[in-house]
């Protein structure tokens, strides 16, 4: 039914699994477009230790805490969209000690705060396309070979190589004091490429 209050820990969980399947079974957590949820439950890894993937589909969240990914160890992926909300707390990903591929897509986020990524040791992919991004603060960890940063306001760019520090350089020099309003794919679907 949606949480809409924030900071809301589950202290229980009702519904059933499939025959011969548990919590421990459970690898995704969904969160569907069209829900009413403003806020995500926290430590909800309480429950299913064993989350792999973070789909988080929330026109409406207005927040998303550390908290929600506390205990999260086995997480690989999170993908964010169309959240509205413009930027991350600095330390949203630092219970995720496994994550390799960050998506955030479609949303109103404006920059990448310094330390965002550093606990993100295994992170191979940071995938932003069709954000509002314009300046990213955070060092980016070095076992990342592919970012996707397209369809950004003043960046469109694509990069598979290990230098990807030099292309946040380029980025921060370009787009740092770019205040141009271009508006997301979302709210005007004719418009494919920003460059």
């Amino acid at each position: 039914n949606g949480f809409l209050q924030t900071s809301m820990i589950p202290t229980s969980l009702t519904g059933s699994h499939k025959f011969g399947k548990g919590d421990s079974d459970v690898k995704v957590f969904f969160v569907n477009a069209n829900s009413p949820t403003k806020y995500l439950p926290l430590k909800i890894c309480t429950y299913f230790k064993h989350m792999q993937k973070f789909d988080i589909f929330g026109r409406l969240i207005l927040d998303i805490t550390r908290n929600v990914f506390e205990g999260c160890l086995q997480t690989k992926r999170v993908l964010i969209r169309h959240v509205t909300f413009n930027k991350f707390n600095s330390d949203l990903l630092s219970d995720l000690h496994n994550l390799e591929i960050f998506n955030v897509e479609s949303t109103s986020i404006e920059s990448i705060p310094a330390n965002f990524f550093q606990f993100n040791k295994k992170l191979l992919e940071i995938n932003m396309p069709g954000n509002r991004l314009k300046y990213i603060e955070a060092e980016i960890p070095k076992t990342v070979t592919a970012m996707i940063l397209s369809n950004n306001i003043c960046i469109d760019k694509f990069t598979r190589y290990n230098n990807t520090q030099a292309v946040i350089d380029e980025i921060n020099k370009k787009c740092r004091n770019n205040t141009a309003f271009v508006p997301l794919p979302s709210e005007t679907p004719s418009q494919q490429r920003i460059s």
